[in-house]
């Protein structure tokens, strides 16, 4: 797990995390609205040596990102309304591709998912410290392991807490 104060970390763990990127990756992420999830791909794409600006594809539902190492195919499965409309915007044929796909509120269809998806579950946490008695929000980061979560990033109620 990794938490973040602020959107600067929250793009270096998506950088660290393209040195381990391969043709062919998935990404699975999941999470509230505002929780990172697009500043988690920024840095992504920066890892992969992209120097394109990073927008969330929330109209347009998919972006495509070339100059870097790897082409990266950027989702937002918030607005797809059914299968059918993932499938005609050429999901399965990008996400068998040539790339690395990066898909934001994936749990919207988690069925359509390859199994060889790394799954990253954003949180958004409310602390109050001694020091600090305001209110202060972090994003928390989380890279789950499939067995102890199911397809949708849900902790399966068979194993303890981390």
């Amino acid at each position: 797990m990794f938490i973040s104060v602020n959107a600067a970390e929250t793009k270096a763990v998506g950088e660290r995390l393209a040195e381990k990127i391969q043709t062919g990756d998935v990404l699975a992420l999941v999470g509230d609205l505002g929780a990172g999830k697009t500043q988690f791909v920024k840095g992504l794409a920066k890892g992969l040596g992209s120097t394109a600006v990073v927008t969330s594809p929330t109209f347009t539902l998919v972006h495509e990102y070339q100059g870097s190492r790897l082409p990266i195919y950027h989702f937002d499965f918030y607005r797809i309304e059914s299968l059918a409309a993932l499938r005609a915007i050429g999901f399965d044929e990008i996400v068998f591709g040539d790339g690395v796909s990066v898909i934001e509120w994936a749990d919207r269809f988690a069925d359509a998912i390859p199994s060889r998806a790394r799954w990253i579950k954003f949180e958004i946490v409310v602390r109050r410290s001694a020091s600090n008695p305001f209110l202060n929000e972090i994003a928390r980061l989380r890279l789950v392991h499939p067995a102890r979560y199911d397809r949708a990033g849900q902790r399966r109620r068979n194993f303890e807490r981390d």
